[in-house]
C-alpha cells in the first residue's frame, strides 16, 4: 500500500465520520458501499433498505480493516 495513503488511513482509526450510503457493494451484496464527506469510498455492514440514501455516523475499527488505498471498511454506530 502507498505509504502516504496508509498514513492517512491510519489517522482515521477511532475517528467518527459521516458516511452517505449509496447502496449495495459491487463485490459483496451483503455489504453496502458509501462515501465519506472527503469522497473516500467505504464499505459498511447494515440494512440496505434502511440505509441507502441516508447519512450515518461511523467509526473505523481498531485494528482497521483497510481494503485498499482507496477503500475502508467501517462499522455503523448503533442508533440510540
Amino acid at each position: 500500500m502507498n505509504q502516504l495513503a496508509s498514513e492517512k488511513n491510519n489517522a482515521l482509526v477511532g475517528q467518527k465520520v459521516e458516511i452517505l450510503c449509496e447502496g449495495a457493494s459491487k463485490t459483496n451484496s451483503e455489504r453496502l458501499s458509501g462515501r465519506t464527506m472527503q469522497n473516500k469510498i467505504v464499505i459498511i455492514e447494515g440494512d440496505q433498505q434502511r440505509l441507502t440514501g441516508e447519512f450515518s455516523t461511523s467509526s473505523l475499527p481498531n485494528p482497521p480493516a483497510i481494503l485498499s488505498t482507496a477503500t475502508l471498511f467501517y462499522t455503523i454506530d448503533p442508533i440510540p
